[in-house]
């Protein structure tokens, strides 16, 4: 279990350090890979970010009209989750070209 480019092995707290780091520099890839999936059919994925997104339910509730309901509420999802999407490639766009910039600073010194 040692490090990549160390001799020493990782301790568990340190992995655990590690892993945390890590998460949450890929969290943002993570939500994304996740509304992909949610966006191509993938119904757990789906309700996972809607559990998460509007929390889940303290108790069930019956709905009135649900049909027409359930679809409104389908659609607001979707374009939450589009517009998530489409901050978190920014968002991703960015971190890559920072780190373009800083690697090739890091060249020219």
């Amino acid at each position: 279990m040692g490090g990549i480019g160390s001799g020493r092995q990782k301790t568990p707290t340190n992995l655990i350090k590690y892993a945390k780091e890590n998460d949450a520099k890929n969290l943002p890839l993570y939500f994304l890979k996740l509304s992909r999936m949610a966006m191509e059919g993938d119904r757990e994925a789906l309700f996972y970010l809607i559990d998460r997104h509007l929390g889940k339910a303290k108790q069930q509730t019956e709905l009135l009209g649900g049909e027409q309901l359930g679809e409104n509420l389908v659609a607001q999802l979707f374009m939450r989750l589009e517009a998530k999407q489409r901050e978190l490639r920014e968002a991703h766009a960015a971190q890559k070209q920072l780190a373009e910039g800083s690697q090739a600073e890091v060249q020219e010194a």
